[in-house]
């Protein structure tokens, strides 16, 4: 390092003093583009994950619903609250379910997950159809047996 010994004090400071400074800026800029990164991953996050998962949810509670309304249709098979009820739930499933297929667009392998779920919706609906109709014709003991099952 011959050259380094040749040259005055000041250049030295200021030679290191410019290295420093190169290397603090080329530190801010990948800390600019790892932020950057981050806030990207955050928007898609709250965009499509957290959103997702509050469709999946309003799914959850409207299936619940319409269980427990299937539920009190057993119970009073006259109650043509619990029928309105059954059938509200179910359409309001169906349009989160919907939903959920958009949002989830772009998301690995959930839309064809959420595509699968109306047909199975429609399965289960058909049993709980056989079940209030069984209710309204006053075979409880009959409708309980198949919710068991």
């Amino acid at each position: 390092m011959p050259f380094i010994r040749n040259i005055k004090l000041s250049a030295k400071f200021a030679l290191f003093g410019s290295i420093i400074t190169v290397l603090l800026f080329l530190a801010t800029l990948v800390s600019y583009h790892g932020m950057s990164g981050t806030t990207e991953r955050f928007d898609r996050f709250t965009s499509k994950y957290q959103a997702l998962a509050l469709v999946c949810s309003e799914m959850h509670t409207q299936g619940l619903q319409a269980e427990q309304a299937c539920r009190n249709v057993i119970l009073s098979p006259s109650d043509e609250k619990a029928l309105s009820n059954y059938k509200t739930a179910s359409e309001k499933f169906l349009e989160m379910q919907k939903e959920a297929i958009v949002i989830a667009k772009g998301i690995d392998d959930y839309e064809k997950q959420l595509q699968n779920i109306p047909a199975l919706w429609q399965e289960n609906g058909a049993v709980k159809d056989e079940i209030i109709k069984l209710a309204k014709d006053g075979m409880q003991a009959e409708a309980v047996e198949i919710l068991i099952k």
